[in-house]
């Protein structure tokens, strides 16, 4: 959030491609009846992802 203070924690969540798309229709999916541990998890991943080296 330091980076970017003017983002909301929903787009840094949708940014992070933590908010998923149906894979159907493209629509964003409600991630509001996923666990908390799934979505800390999904950050996690991204968290790895841009760490690695390019």
């Amino acid at each position: 959030m330091k980076q970017n203070p003017g983002q909301r924690f929903a787009q840094v969540l949708f940014n992070l491609d933590i908010t998923q798309f149906k894979p159907s229709s493209g629509e964003v999916r409600d991630i509001f009846y996923d666990r908390d541990e799934v979505v800390l998890e999904r950050i996690r991943e991204r968290i790895v992802q841009f760490k690695e080296p390019k």
